[in-house]
């Protein structure tokens, strides 16, 4: 007996607690957050001992060698990242026999860049210092991609992948959880939201950023077709403004939205599928079951009189707090999604049990299951913050942890003043 929540029924307290985020973030994050992130991504990286330039004498062992990218790395520990002939960087050194005063870009460890060096008679190049312009060109970039949600590379390494040859380009470095990996890059097992660095030429710079299995990070990226994003915002409002209305139900237009880019080309019928998380689906199918199976057994009711019901005789805004602190500590530990389905039937019981209406306590577990602010675990927008941001784990605690608790107060004032008890 809660009833229909109808699409904006959560906006009043979403537009209170919006304004109130924007002015926390825009006040506080330059005092509690270190600008770590510099504007060079090899600074960034901090590959300055891990990259360096060999000049090939005539009486280089090398000359008259073809590149063996593989080979190489595997014995010596180095990747030939660039050839440097005449002024002009080739960045597909595979296909590249070395020349006399050819000067080689390459990657790996100290101890064995100078083993190589030895090996076949090389002179480090002077006055090298690196920064992006040095890695850079007119035909090369240097970018950072994402690992994406669902990604088919989480669980696969560079190796398996055969990355270089598949996407025609180079990964320099990997940073996760606020480390950077560098070395033996081709042996690590890629996971959802690592950051790689990667070197790429500009003729498959188009493709990397179509992948669908990774997010390219570029300042200023323009719309490949400005009008099908104009088309895909018209659909976008139609959906809202038809289920806001009530004329048709959610499920529906939502359905009839996604017909409607695939017939307009904004989207092809494939790309939507694999928009589809289907963990999330997956998730939901087992959770939804549960939190019915709690409120047939009565386990609902039962946590409801023995956790929450501690601080039931408080009142019925006491309980209401304490519904939203407990899904915002589950939140961090698990998907919101997760933490809204298994707090949902506890939050109805709850409030049967104080004789209040439940929907302010189903908004309370709603907005609570979105604020997974105080680690870079809790949501997956943050891990991509947190790799691709140089932050550390205290980082988010410092800032998050503060906000979460604001919040938790605000929803305990703002919420019953909206939907009374």
């Amino acid at each position: 007996g809660v009833g229909q929540l109808g699409v904006f029924a959560p906006t009043p307290y979403g537009l209170i607690v919006f304004a109130f985020g924007a002015i926390y973030l825009l006040v506080l994050s330059p005092w509690l957050l270190p600008a770590r992130r510099g504007a060079d991504l090899t600074e960034n990286y901090s590959l300055g001992d891990y990259i360096s330039e060999l000049a090939v004498t005539s009486g280089s062992a090398l000359v008259g060698k073809r590149i063996r990218m593989q080979e190489w790395e595997s014995e010596y520990g180095i990747r030939v990242l660039e050839v440097i002939r005449d002024q002009n960087k080739l960045f597909s050194p595979l296909d590249v026999t070395v020349r006399a005063d050819d000067i080689l870009l390459v990657n790996g460890e100290l101890a064995d860049l100078m083993s190589f060096r030895e090996r076949f008679g090389l002179i480090i190049a002077p006055q090298f210092a690196l920064n992006d312009k040095q890695l850079t060109g007119d035909n090369i970039h240097l970018v950072e991609a994402l690992i994406a949600p669902g990604s088919r590379f989480a669980g696969e390494t560079l190796d398996s992948l055969n990355f270089h040859a598949q996407q025609h380009a180079v990964v320099l470095a990997i940073r996760r959880r606020g480390e950077t990996l560098r070395d033996k890059l081709k042996d690590v097992e890629l996971s959802y939201g690592d950051a790689l660095l990667v070197l790429v030429e500009r003729d498959h710079l188009g493709s990397l950023r179509s992948s669908p299995e990774l997010i390219v990070l570029e300042r200023g990226e323009r719309l490949r077709s400005p009008r099908r994003a104009r088309i895909a915002l018209a659909i976008m409002l139609g959906v809202v403004g038809l289920a806001a209305f009530k004329v048709l139900p959610i499920v529906l237009t939502a359905l009839l939205g996604v017909m409607a880019m695939i017939f307009t080309r904004c989207m092809r019928a494939d790309e939507a599928y694999q928009a589809v998380d289907w963990r999330v689906i997956l998730l939901l199918a087992c959770m939804i079951p549960l939190g019915t199976a709690m409120q047939d057994t009565g386990l609902a009711r039962w946590i409801a009189d023995n956790v929450i019901g501690q601080v039931s005789p408080l009142g019925a805004l006491a309980t209401l707090s304490a519904i939203y602190l407990l899904t915002a500590v589950l939140t961090e530990f698990m998907s919101n999604n997760a933490a809204a389905v298994l707090m949902a039937p506890i939050a109805i019981s709850t409030a049967r049990t104080v004789d209040s209406d439940p929907l302010p306590f189903l908004l309370a577990v709603m907005f609570a299951a979105s604020t997974a602010f105080s680690t870079p675990l809790g949501y997956q927008t943050n891990t991509m913050v947190y790799n691709t941001g140089g932050y550390r784990f205290r980082d988010f605690v410092t800032i998050g942890l503060p906000l979460n608790v604001a919040l938790w107060i605000l929803a305990t004032v703002c919420i019953p003043l909206i939907w009374p008890l």
